[in-house]
């Protein structure tokens, strides 16, 4: 599936075009070549890539599919308390966000499960401008928005953007 015939390849790609000192400016593998740094899907603006320069290949990309899956049940937990939900009502609404089948299936389409994680944080940081009008929060929401937007999951990024509107 995507995973390995797509994300993974392009993930090994990556840390090769550094392991030979080069920059990633093409892939000549894709479709016969086709531009690597310029392309979103391929995420190379992505700081959680920088992994793949110091762990073996396998083990950074699972890391990184772990840590986002952990990072979507903390941020969705925080989200569920600051919105005043009971503590062990915030845990099962974050095991839900992180476990539910959405989140699962989307590993498949490595982009868009990486951006998991960033919506409820951009929820946060959203919600937390609104009631305190500090900067730093607006800021914050400025960043989760742009990892969203650096992972190349461009419906990601505006269905975020369509529920800050509403937020």
């Amino acid at each position: 599936r995507d995973v390995y015939l797509y994300f993974l390849p392009e993930a090994r790609l990556f840390a090769e075009f550094f392991s030979l000192n080069d920059l990633p400016l093409w892939d000549k593998y894709l479709h016969v070549g086709q531009p690597y740094i310029a392309s979103l899907g391929n995420a190379a603006w992505y700081p959680f890539r920088l992994l793949y320069l110091v762990l073996p290949l396998l083990t950074a990309f699972n890391l990184i599919i772990a840590l986002h899956l952990a990072a979507c049940a903390a941020a969705a937990y925080v989200l569920a308390r600051l919105l005043g939900i009971s503590p062990v009502s915030s845990l099962i609404a974050g095991a839900a966000y992180a476990l539910c089948g959405v989140t699962l299936s989307q590993i498949n389409l490595l982009h868009a499960f990486l951006a998991a994680p960033y919506l409820p944080a951009l929820m946060i940081c959203w919600h937390l401008f609104l009631l305190r009008r500090q900067k730093r929060w607006f800021a914050l929401a400025v960043m989760a928005g742009v990892m969203r937007m650096l992972l190349g999951a461009s419906d990601a990024y505006l269905i975020g953007m369509a529920i800050l509107l509403g937020w």
